[in-house]
């Protein structure tokens, strides 16, 4: 496959995903903006809302089988499949297709780390959740674990992954699966 085939392909999938993420109706994104850059976008978090039993049934429960569907050919579809087949199953059995509120993507621009924004985004979930009377949900890295204990999140469970298993070459990583019980 040329890299002109390799990199249509590529566009396709992340339109397409694009197009799903904005068309799912329980996906809320919030933005932090620096006033000072021209409004530049400097952090976003996405959260998935299910308010009731209601919208909790309309949550798809994801398998290792979806994978290669997901991420097309070029990962390494053995290796994906161990570790989000891992995680998938432990969020169906933590959160399953109850109402919840999930924190799914959070990222600051590296310039502007260490100023509050991804404390200010979480937060914003956090009372989103709390004003809906709902858990809240997510899976931390190390890095982002002390900023999630400092908001209420506890860990309920820890995955291990070890990339050495396929060549790789640095240590294990741990994601730790964290809950908020809502605040009144």
């Amino acid at each position: 496959m040329s890299a002109e085939e390799i990199s249509n392909k590529e566009r396709e999938r992340a339109e397409r995903a694009t197009k799903e993420w904005e068309a799912n109706p329980f996906m809320k994104i919030f933005k932090v903006a620096d006033t000072d850059l021209d409004n530049e976008m400097i952090a976003f978090a996405s959260f998935l809302v299910y308010k009731n039993d209601e919208e909790a049934k309309e949550i798809k429960i994801r398998h290792a089988d979806d994978i290669e569907n997901l991420l097309g050919d070029r990962v390494n579809l053995e290796m994906a499949r161990d570790f989000l087949g891992r995680l998938w199953e432990v969020k169906a059995r933590l959160v399953g297709k109850t109402p919840h509120v999930q924190l799914t993507q959070l990222a600051t621009s590296p310039r502007h780390q260490r100023r509050g924004a991804g404390q200010l985004l979480v937060e914003s979930g956090a009372e989103l959740a709390d004003s809906l009377h709902l858990k809240s949900f997510l899976e931390a890295s190390e890095t982002g674990e002390k900023l999630y204990k400092k908001l209420g999140y506890t860990e309920v469970e820890v995955l291990e992954f070890d990339i050495r298993k396929w060549g790789g070459d640095v240590d294990p990583q741990r994601m730790k699966f964290m809950q908020r019980e809502p605040r009144h």
